[in-house]
């Protein structure tokens, strides 16, 4: 399971944060297909 790391001084909110980190990680295959995404 990844780690992901929220800012919580940045300019960009939380919400985006997390989905551009979880984009990533599917992108780069840290998260093969039909694999559960965090809830």
């Amino acid at each position: 399971m990844l780690n992901f790391q929220i800012q919580s001084d940045s300019e960009v909110p939380a919400s985006k944060q997390l989905f551009a980190q979880i984009q990533f990680a599917i992108a780069s295959g840290q998260y093969p297909p039909a694999h559960r995404l965090p809830s």
